[in-house]
């Protein structure tokens, strides 16, 4: 009897219609999450690199979308090593995935509200004058701007505050991609123009140098307690982060009124990060505001697996700086940054903010892009971490794949349908030319100063547009 009882329920109509409901949603969800993957995959393989990873997740038997392709720009065709980076910490526990950002930021019950978008890679070079006095001469690169660019109408278009970091050495070319995106969605669609306007400001130039009129009290009573036994010479790295945090906080408060509320995210995309050098090993830490404080130390307990040299490095570099275990949250109350805030980074080469979750693997100690000339991971590694890390070829790109990763994962937005994605490539060729022909200093090209719309040594035509194109055609699989 219990047999009949049983199977009458399972043939009732109710049960049959439930259970396909179950069974669709839940192949619906499963069919996103490869479509992300796909995206993820494209901006870090080429398609010899992506056959290698196939046949691996073959023999593990880990399911791979049948649409996702490598991108003859990616991975190993650029040099730095990037597909290695992914499979390495995918192999560590430590996977750089889209899908699991998305959902740390926009999960129900748990969605942030306030982001602060950290970009902005200073280039020294004699193509331009110091962006203003005392400062370097050089500028910005064009990687990391457009990036950031779209993680701010990923966020503001769902009805999240973005705060748009700009710094004195930097900042110039980050507003003035603001600026040309703003202008460009007034003239082609005024329901995104108004969202932005509502939900996003570019914030005034944040510094970390003395100004006049300084409040020392409120800075000495910072260094002290954000950096226990720090000698309080006001031009020593833990005076700049202290003030540079100060500053952040008025800097917000300028820019929002009092519809200001506390940060509860952090993200970062091609921003350079301590110990603040470059592909080549050179220090740039004079020419990097260190915006990084707010992001915590790379864990030199867990994993295992940490490279030894690199922990020692680590550690010095905190001691030397009188970093302890409570630096980060007083820095981040004193900036207005929740203690909780989730983290997150994204970069191409290992140095930039975020990448200390893995860059510090004994797996990627000797890791360097092609050339002797550069310096391996466990010299330029940064040491600051993130909740979650997204890795790409092209940073750019990985702030286009998050955006269409959301657009995925959750649908489009009720406040704006469009976010782009149409005319992508259309929309970043424009914000290049407008950052690249900004009033000097102008962003460069990162490798090649001289070339013309250009990032990462690669012509935006013949290597950038094909893989925007890409990503839409993939995003609507």
């Amino acid at each position: 009897m219990s047999w009949l009882l049983s199977t009458s329920s399972f043939r009732d109509p109710a049960s049959l219609q439930l259970g396909s409901s179950i069974r669709f949603m839940e192949d619906a969800g499963a069919a996103k999450l490869l479509t992300v993957e796909a995206l993820e995959l494209a901006i870090t393989h080429n398609e010899a690199d992506l056959t290698a990873y196939k046949l691996r997740k073959q023999e593990l038997g880990e399911p791979l979308s049948s649409f996702c392709r490598g991108y003859e720009f990616s991975g190993s065709s650029a040099g730095r090593n990037i597909e290695l980076i992914y499979q390495k910490a995918a192999a560590a526990g430590l996977k750089c995935g889209l899908a699991s950002a998305v959902q740390a930021c926009f999960q129900s019950g748990t969605a942030v509200k306030h982001v602060l978008i950290c970009s902005g890679f200073f280039v020294a070079h004699d193509r331009a004058a110091a962006p203003s006095p005392g400062l370097a001469a050089g500028s910005c690169e064009t990687d990391g701007p457009l990036g950031a660019l779209a993680l701010l109408r990923a966020f503001a278009s769902r009805g999240v505050l973005v705060s748009l970091f700009c710094d004195a050495h930097t900042g110039p070319v980050i507003a003035a991609g603001y600026a040309a995106m703003m202008d460009h969605f007034v003239q082609t669609d005024g329901q995104m123009a108004e969202t932005l306007r509502l939900f996003s400001r570019c914030l005034p130039l944040v510094t970390d140098r003395p100004v006049l009129r300084e409040d020392i009290s409120a800075l000495q009573q910072l260094l002290l307690e954000a950096f226990p036994g720090a000698d309080g010479q006001l031009d020593s790295s833990p005076a700049r982060c202290a003030r540079l945090v100060l500053n952040l906080k008025n800097s917000l408060q300028l820019a929002w009124g009092e519809g200001l509320c506390e940060i509860d995210c952090l993200f970062a995309i091609e921003r350079l990060g301590a110990p603040y050098r470059n592909i080549r090993g050179q220090d740039k830490s004079s020419q990097t505001e260190p915006i990084d404080c707010l992001w915590p130390l790379a864990d030199l307990v867990l994993p295992a697996g940490l490279s030894a040299q690199a922990v020692a490095a680590a550690t010095a570099y905190a001691a030397e700086n009188k970093i302890v275990a409570s630096t980060v949250a007083v820095l981040r109350r004193a900036a207005g940054v929740t203690p909780g805030a989730v983290t997150l980074g994204i970069g191409d080469g290992g140095n930039e903010v975020g990448m200390g979750r893995v860059v510090l693997l004994e797996s990627m100690a000797d890791m360097r892009p092609d050339g002797d000339e550069f310096a391996a991971m466990s010299v330029n590694g940064c040491y600051r971490s993130c909740d979650h890390l997204i890795v790409a070829t092209v940073s750019n790109w990985a702030g286009n794949a998050f955006e269409l990763a959301a657009e995925v994962l959750l649908g489009p937005s009720a406040r704006v349908p469009y976010l782009g994605r149409l005319a992508l490539a259309d929309l970043e060729q424009k914000l290049l030319k407008a950052i690249m022909a900004s009033p000097f200093p102008s962003a460069v090209d990162g490798k090649y100063p001289e070339l013309p719309d250009s990032v990462d040594g690669m012509s935006f035509e013949a290597c950038h547009r094909p893989l925007y194109d890409l990503l839409v055609e993939l995003s609507r699989s």
